[in-house]
């Protein structure tokens, strides 16, 4: 009945309408998926844009507008990424052609496909549509997908999870992913307007039960992504703290291009929420290991296309999200941001920029006079600001107080470090400390804990774990399913880390990574892998 409504509210206040009234959608027989995209098309190109933005069911237009974000000289924010929409002029010829079949789905949902050529270039995109009545909305992929799907309710995020992997989403994950928008809302300094936006509406989550089902959502192949059109996060990770930093990105900045260069965008994420299960700190120092070694160049990495095909995306993060530590040093949040705009524009602006355009703006940023000076200059950053800042090193603390010694390990803290020392019975040494024992996992399954040990090892309620072996150790948090820190030998700076005589392993991390949450006795757990 509110269609009905709408679609009269509409004829009486649009110049072009599709086909004026209800009452004639009901007397026609050719009402197709087809035939609705390519009635939506004509009023595209007409540039009434108003009366196409009406075509999306009401909760899609909602979420497209819920927070406010912009972005310039995009005619309909509900159907921003479209390569239609967004490129109206060169595809007016091209259109209609290109409409092609539509594939029906399950409950009045369906699928139709836009592919055609222009100027020897491949456009194609899909568009899903919702049956109601007699007329077909439009709607995005997802509420499709997660349709069925169970709804968990945060302080800022409404999660749709995939039933399988439902039984991961307990308190203390859901309590943490409030707790990183409410870290990173301060870090932006987001007003007080934002908070309680975000509080009331909430982040919509779609956590998928595998990589293929986002890929069917977003077709696109990854691990996860922010729908920049609805503003959804999508994603087989949870919490994926990286795009809900690209979300909290946009929140303060509310008014930005599209799209901005991978360097800097990437870079940002990672630097405020690390990437696929590793935190900002584990992938630092890997950044800073990946750098040093000569097993990437910042050249390789500075354009759209460079970051996207020239290497791999584990080592192309890393380092953007080092260098992103260097330009918020050297400029401020301010003049970052303020960069960030200005390395920013439409999809052709991004791969039209050149290698020597970026270096330009970025000495010029930095205030250098070229190119070789800003290396210079991130090569003692590295050197005097980055390296003291590892999350893990090699070797115990001596200069400590010890806070566990029994059952193989000592552990030992100072201000900065929590040292620890591993001497098992058995040899070559290798196993897991569990600590922190922490009541909102009490009845919780961690993902994280049952990919290390799968159903084999009951999960009790530790929040922390440090599994080791002779080559390397990682400090691990089960509520937030995130890798902390990790050492490796032969990558991680060298020293005292194992010792084949004694057979024993030593290793610190640092000690703000836990929140200062340590290993005490009748509060730890010992096993042997």
């Amino acid at each position: 009945m509110r269609y009905t409504r709408r679609f009269l509210i509409l004829g009486g206040l649009c110049a072009v309408t599709l086909g004026a009234a209800p009452a004639k959608y009901a007397e026609r027989v050719d009402i197709t998926p087809s035939s609705v995209l390519r009635e939506y098309f004509e009023l595209v190109l007409s540039g009434n844009y108003e009366s196409a933005s009406y075509m999306w069911d009401e909760p899609s237009r909602e979420r497209a507008l819920r927070f406010g974000i912009e972005y310039p000289g995009i005619t309909m924010r509900v159907d921003a990424l479209s390569p239609v929409v967004r490129n109206i002029d060169r595809m007016r010829d091209y259109i209609m052609p290109g409409v092609r079949g539509s594939r029906k789905m399950e409950d009045g949902f369906v699928q139709v496909e836009f592919s055609t050529v222009v100027e020897g270039e491949v456009v194609e995109c899909a568009y899903w549509l919702r049956r109601h009545g007699t007329w077909y909305w439009f709607v995005y992929p997802q509420d499709y997908y997660a349709r069925n799907w169970p709804v968990r309710e945060s302080k800022y995020l409404r999660v749709h999870v995939h039933p399988d992997v439902e039984r991961f989403l307990g308190k203390a994950v859901l309590d943490e992913a409030d707790r990183f928008v409410e870290r990173l809302a301060d870090s932006l300094d987001l007003s007080r307007d934002v908070r309680a936006l975000l509080k009331e509406r909430k982040i919509e989550f779609f956590y998928c039960d595998s990589d293929s089902t986002v890929r069917a959502i977003t077709r696109v192949h990854t691990k996860g992504m922010l729908d920049l059109v609805s503003n959804d996060i999508i994603s087989a990770d949870f919490p994926h703290y990286h795009e809900l930093a690209h979300l909290l990105v946009a929140l303060k900045l509310r008014t930005l291009p599209l799209y901005t260069l991978p360097l800097l965008r990437e870079g940002l994420a990672v630097h405020y929420g690390g990437r696929w299960g590793k935190s900002q700190s584990a992938l630092r120092d890997l950044g800073i290991y990946l750098y040093k070694e000569d097993l990437v160049e910042l050249d390789s990495i500075l354009t759209a296309r460079s970051f996207d095909s020239t290497t791999g995306a584990d080592i192309a993060y890393p380092l953007a999200g080092v260098f992103t530590e260097y330009l918020l040093d050297r400029l401020g949040e301010e003049g970052y941001f303020r960069l960030y705009a200005e390395l920013s524009g439409t999809p052709e602006e991004m791969r039209a920029m050149s290698p020597d355009t970026v270096r330009a703006r970025l000495a010029a940023a930095v205030g250098v006079p070229d190119w070789a000076a800003l290396l210079a200059d991130f090569d003692r950053f590295l050197d005097t600001d980055m390296e003291p800042r590892r999350s893990a090193l090699a070797g115990g603390v001596d200069d400590g107080s010890t806070v566990l010694s029994a059952d193989g390990v000592r552990v030992v803290r100072n201000r900065r470090w929590v040292g620890f020392e591993f001497t098992p019975d058995h040899n070559p040494p290798s196993g897991t400390l569990l600590f922190g024992r922490d009541p909102r996992l009490k009845d919780d399954v961690s993902l994280l804990f049952l990919e290390q040990f799968g159903t084999e090892e009951p999960f009790e309620g530790y929040r922390y774990g440090v599994r080791f072996d002779q080559f390397e150790a990682g400090l691990y948090d089960y509520a937030a399913n995130q890798l902390l820190a990790k050492y490796i030998l032969g990558i991680s700076p060298p020293g005292d880390y194992h010792d084949s005589t004694a057979n024993r392993v030593s290793i610190r991390f640092r000690r703000e990574l836990t929140d200062g949450v340590l290993p005490l006795p009748g509060d730890y757990r010992m096993l042997d892998r």
